[in-house]
C-alpha cells in the first residue's frame, strides 16, 4: 500500500508536473500563436498596404496610360492629318516639280533660242553697222551730190534765165528781122513776076516752052501762103515777148553824155 501510495503520489507529482507543462507548452503555444496571428496580422496588414499601394500605382499607372494612350491617339489622329497634309504636300510639290521641270524645259528652250537669237542680233547688228558705216558714207557722198545739184540748180536756173534772155533777144531780133520781110516779100513777088516774064522771054527767044500762066498763078499763090505762114509766126512770136520780155521792148536811153 504505502508503494502504491509513494507511486499514485511519483504519478500524481508526475500529473502535476506534465499539467504545468502542458500548462507551460499550451501557454508558449498560445504565445507563439498569438506572436504568430500577430505575425500574420502584421504580414497581412503589410500586404494589404502594399496590395493598395500596388493598386493605387497600378490605378496611377492606368491613368496615366490611358493619358498616354488619349495623348498617342491625338497623335495618331494629328499625324495621320499631318501624313495626308504630307501626302497633298508630296502630290503638289510632285506636280510643282512637274511644272517646274516643264517650266525649266521651257526655259532652256527659251534660253537656247534666246542664244540662237542673239547670235542672229550680233549678226544683225553686225551687217547693220556695216551698212550704217556704209549709209554714213552715202549719206556724205548723198550731201555732196545734194551740194553738187544744189549748185547745178542754181547754175542751171541761172543758165535758163540766160537762155530765155538770149531766146527773147534772139525772137525779138527775127521778129525785127521778120517784120522787115513783107517788103522784101513784096519785093520778091515783083521780082518773081518779072522773072517769069523774063524767062517766058527768054524760052520765047530760045526756042523753049514758056511757063503757063497757071503755073506762074500757082507759085505766086504758094509764097503768098508762106508769107502768110510767116507773118503769123511773126505775131505769135511778139505776142510771146510782149507777155513775157516786155522789158526786151522797152527802149533804153543812151547814157547822158558827160558835162564839155
Amino acid at each position: 500500500y504505502a508503494r502504491v501510495k509513494e507511486e499514485n503520489a511519483t504519478l500524481q507529482a508526475r500529473v502535476l508536473m506534465l499539467e504545468e507543462a502542458a500548462k507551460d507548452a499550451q501557454s508558449r503555444a498560445e504565445e507563439r500563436l498569438q506572436a504568430e496571428q500577430r505575425r500574420h496580422r502584421e504580414l497581412l496588414a503589410r500586404l494589404e498596404r502594399e496590395k493598395q499601394l500596388e493598386i493605387e500605382n497600378f490605378t496611377m499607372k492606368m491613368q496615366n496610360v490611358e493619358i498616354e494612350s488619349s495623348s498617342l491617339r491625338e497623335q495618331i489622329t494629328r499625324l495621320r492629318q499631318q501624313l495626308n497634309l504630307s501626302k497633298e504636300e508630296r502630290e503638289r510639290l510632285e506636280n510643282s516639280l512637274d511644272e517646274t521641270t516643264t517650266a525649266l524645259e521651257a526655259a532652256k528652250q527659251a534660253e537656247r533660242q534666246a542664244a540662237q537669237r542673239e547670235t542672229e542680233l550680233k549678226v544683225m547688228l553686225d551687217a547693220a553697222r556695216e551698212e550704217l558705216s556704209h549709209r554714213h558714207r552715202d549719206r556724205q557722198r548723198m550731201e555732196e551730190l545734194l551740194l553738187e545739184v544744189a549748185r547745178l540748180s542754181a547754175k542751171n536756173k541761172s543758165l535758163e534765165e540766160s537762155r530765155d534772155e538770149l531766146q527773147a533777144a534772139a525772137a525779138l531780133q527775127v521778129g525785127r528781122e521778120l517784120l522787115l520781110l513783107p517788103s522784101a516779100l513784096e519785093m520778091n513777088q515783083r521780082s518773081l513776076a518779072a522773072e517769069l516774064s523774063e524767062n517766058s522771054r527768054d524760052k520765047v527767044d530760045s526756042g523753049e516752052k514758056p511757063r503757063t500762066q497757071a503755073e506762074a498763078l500757082q507759085s505766086l499763090k504758094e509764097q503768098q501762103e508762106v508769107n502768110a505762114q510767116l507773118r503769123a509766126y511773126i505775131d505769135n512770136i511778139l505776142l510771146n515777148i510782149v507777155e513775157n520780155y516786155p522789158q526786151l521792148l522797152e527802149v533804153k536811153q543812151p547814157p547822158p553824155l558827160p558835162p564839155q
